[in-house]
């Protein structure tokens, strides 16, 4: 048995998303987080944003990188039972989408030049940003091999209608 039938299923029978889907989405989206933390703080909501991106071009460029990733976090938050069958499709293709997601970030980041192959092999770059490339790679590697995220993806919420 690979899942606990008391742990690992939710009230519709259906496996629960492992938590480091959640931590893979929310990486896939630290642009928006950021945002979101930095409208919170009241005294300076501008100055929490200039840390981690002292460049707005680029933290703009991080809000449209995004959005692929805020569409799986609908298709995530939209998960129901009798959902329409495009969602349904989108919920049994949600780790390519996110894995398109991550790669497009990929290829923003080389695309700006944040990333190159001689920094990739000289480590010349700041450390930051080579370990943003790794940790984005590892996210698509984690969601096209992983078998939980396999498994999740799989099955879309139906429920049973008694036969008459």
């Amino acid at each position: 048995m690979r899942y606990n039938p008391f742990r690992d299923y939710d009230k519709h029978g259906c496996l629960k998303l492992p938590w480091t889907l959640y931590i893979s989405l929310a990486y896939l989206l630290k642009g928006y987080v950021i945002w979101v933390v930095s409208l919170s703080y009241r005294e300076d909501p501008v100055a929490l944003l200039n840390i981690f991106y002292p460049n707005h071009d680029e933290f703009y460029s991080s809000l449209i990188v995004g959005i692929p990733a805020v569409v799986c976090l609908g298709i995530i938050m939209f998960r129901r039972v009798k959902i329409l069958n495009i969602m349904s499709w989108a919920w049994t293709n949600i780790r390519w989408l996110l894995s398109a997601s991550a790669l497009i970030q990929v290829v923003n980041s080389v695309w700006q030049g944040n990333v190159s192959w001689h920094d990739v092999e000289h480590a010349s770059s700041n450390y930051w940003v080579l370990s943003d490339f790794f940790i984005i790679w590892a996210i698509i590697m984690y969601l096209i091999l992983n078998q939980h995220v396999k498994d999740v993806s799989r099955e879309y919420l139906e429920i049973e209608t008694p036969e008459k």
